[in-house]
Order: C-alpha cells, then structure tokens, then sequence
C-alpha cells in the first residue's frame, strides 16, 4: 500500500471570523481514506473517542444497495477531520494570471505521507461522520471513491461540536452517547455551543459521570452508557446496566429540595454517593445481583432516594435527631436506620405492573415505601397494604 496521497482539493472558509474552521473538499478511495483516517469508536478505554458502536445490519445494507443496481450511489459527503497536513495553494488560472496565488482558500494540492505501522492515534484524519457508509463501501468495493468534507486543524472541541450537531440534525445520536461524550471535552463551551444548535444536555449529567468514576461511588463502572462498552472485534457488550437517567432525576430530585445543607453540585453527589453505599452493603445481595430485582431499575433508584431523602430531611430538622445533610457520617447512620424499617424482599416481589416509571407510579412506589416502613414500624406484617404488590 502506498504512504503517499496527493489530492486536487478546494478548501474554503464557510464563516468569515478568524476562528472558524477551514473545509477541504475533495474525493477520495475508501481503501486510502482508511488508511490515513482513523474511526476512533467510543469505550471504556477510549472514554474521548467520536463514533459509536457500528451497526453490521447498516454495512450489510450499504453493500447490498451498491451491488443491486449500477446507478446507485451515495452523494453524501463522509465527514472528517485534518490535522497536521500539506496544502499547496495553485493558481486559479495560470494562462490569464500568472501572478495570482491564493494563500487561504480555492484550488489546491492535499499531500497525505504516512510513516509505516501508524497507529489509529497517529493518523492525520478522524471520521466525524460516515463510518457506516465507508465500511459498506468497503465490503462492496475498496475502490470506490467518495465525497469528502474535510474540516482543517479543528480542535478536540470542534470535533466533539460537529459530531453532536450532525447526528442530532439528521440521524439522532442516543442521549447517553451526547452524556459521555459532553463529559471528554470542555462542558461550558461545548453546551453553550449545543444551545445555538437547539440542543441540550441535562444539567445533572456530570453527576453520572462522577457516579461511573469517582473511587467512593457504588455505581463505579455500572452506568450503562458507551463508557463502558467493551469490544469483542466488532461485537460490543454494555457492561453497565445502571441508566443515566435514573442518576440524573435521583440528583435532579434532590436539588429540587434547595436543603441550605446541600448548596452546590460536591455536596449533592457525595451525599448520594453516602446513601447510595449504604444502600449496597446493608442490601448487598440485591445491589451485586441486577437480575430478578427492581432495586437498580430507574423506578427503584429514584423512588428510593425520594423516599429516604424525605425521611432524612425530615430527620435532619427535628429537635431531637437534628442534624446537617452535609454530615456524611451522620446521613450514612441514619440512612442505615431507615433502612432496617424497608423489607428488601420489596425490590424482588411480583408487582402488579411492569412499568411505574410515569410520575402516578414514582408516587405509588414511594407511598409504598411509606407503608412498608409503618408496618415495620407497627410489629404488622411489612406486605400489608402495599398496594403495588401482585399478591
């Protein structure tokens, strides 16, 4: 394979403000944009990484529209990024003006030299956008040439804005997707950049990502989100199960409250990290154990943290077990003493629906935390009157 590629490009500016990006537009074979383009595909150990896992189902699909009849093509531009590259400004006409170079922008020379053995980390392009159309095209023909968009020297916000934008404006990436990748690059600039687009991120979503690292967090690597995909060639497995969402309206929850106690994002999140961990020792099999229980569910971590932070607020101000909500030894005390109120059996009992997870059945989950903790609280049987309960 060759190390070298020359291209006829026109590059241009699309904005005229000095920090804008530069296009390049140019065609290219599939075989050779592979070779100098990396399709860096988000994991857990490429937490910065743009594309998603690929659909074989989209390849399989890209191959058979070529090979099903000879008139069909793609005109859609693969979209990628250029780093450290050759560009040779030409004339625009050389009979009529020997004299006129241009220096930013028109007809040009792309020069692409590899070094042997690069490295995906070390390649001059990242696609942005057109993994699938490039690996079906592959499959039917290496040679086939594509429209390419080029984008010069963009940084890591850029890229990570492009890719957002393009696959929000016309084949929408999966929420989680924009939550991970939003925490890899700079959050203010980039969310307020997503708000000119009419895009937005949840404001709780740093606290996931504090929940799937933080060392202290129960939930460490159980966010189902691509963090923590894990790659069996092509196949990928989640390895997560937890839903960000469900950690975003548990802190969401707890923010509504404004307790003077927990006043900015650190004591929130250590707070729910202090219940949280509780909650995983003094209910350890149910909490290690994500099949045949409810408790890891949204429904399950929402409610439950509803009804403990409750329980707990109103502990905290009453004369004779007042306490700050920002005392994590004390919320971790009496968090282990509500608790002991709660049958776990709860959480792996048959319910009468499948699904609570509406507003209506948040509030019947919590009211039957309610009884179950006045049951135990009377001597009664926990099950009595819970009306969620199948039985």
């Amino acid at each position: 394979m060759s190390n070298s590629f020359h291209y006829p490009v026109f590059v241009y500016s699309q904005r005229n403000t000095s920090n804008s990006p530069r296009f390049c537009l140019f065609r290219a074979k599939v075989s050779e944009i592979l070779q100098w383009a990396a399709i860096q595909r988000l994991s857990k150990n490429d937490p910065a990484a743009i594309q998603r896992d690929p659909k074989r189902t989209r390849i399989l699909g890209i191959k058979r529209f070529l090979e099903r009849e000879p008139r069909n093509t793609i005109p859609t531009a693969v979209i990628l990024t250029l780093d450290n590259i050759d560009i040779t400004f030409v004339s625009i006409d050389e009979q009529q003006d020997q004299d006129r170079v241009i220096t930013d922008s028109g007809l040009a020379v792309l020069k692409i030299n590899l070094p042997n053995n690069i490295s995906d980390s070390e390649k001059p392009g990242l696609v942005i956008d057109g993994q699938h159309r490039l690996k079906g095209i592959e499959a039917y023909d290496c040679q086939t040439c594509v429209n390419v968009v080029a984008l010069l020297d963009a940084d890591a916000d850029e890229k990570a804005f492009q890719f957002l934008v393009i696959n929000n404006k016309v084949a929408k990436v999966s929420v989680d997707h924009i939550r991970a990748l939003n925490l890899n690059y700079n959050t203010a600039r980039l969310t307020d950049r997503l708000k000119d687009a009419r895009l937005s991120l949840n404001d709780n979503v740093g606290s996931v990502g504090v929940m799937d690292k933080d060392s202290e967090s129960p939930f460490k690597g159980l966010i189902k989100w691509p963090n923590n995909m894990s790659y069996d060639g092509d196949k990928a497995n989640n390895e997560g199960f937890v839903m960000p969402a469900a950690i975003e309206a548990a802190i969401g929850f707890i923010k509504s409250l404004g307790v003077g106690d927990l006043d900015d994002n650190e004591s929130i999140d250590e707070f729910f990290i202090t219940i949280w961990n509780v909650i995983s020792t003094e209910w350890k099999s149910i909490f290690n154990n994500n099949k045949g229980n409810k408790l890891l569910d949204k429904v399950g971590i929402v409610c439950l943290t509803e009804f403990l932070v409750r329980e707990l607020r109103s502990m905290s101000i009453n004369k004779h077990t007042k306490f700050s909500m920002a005392d994590p030894d004390k919320v971790a005390e009496y968090t282990k003493d509500i608790l002991e109120g709660i049958n776990a059996d709860f959480w792996t009992s048959e319910w009468k629906s499948t699904s609570y997870d509406t507003r209506a059945g948040r509030d019947q989950i919590v009211a039957s935390l309610q009884s179950i903790y006045g049951n135990i609280s009377d001597g009664k049987p926990w099950y009595e009157g819970v009306d969620v309960l199948a039985r």
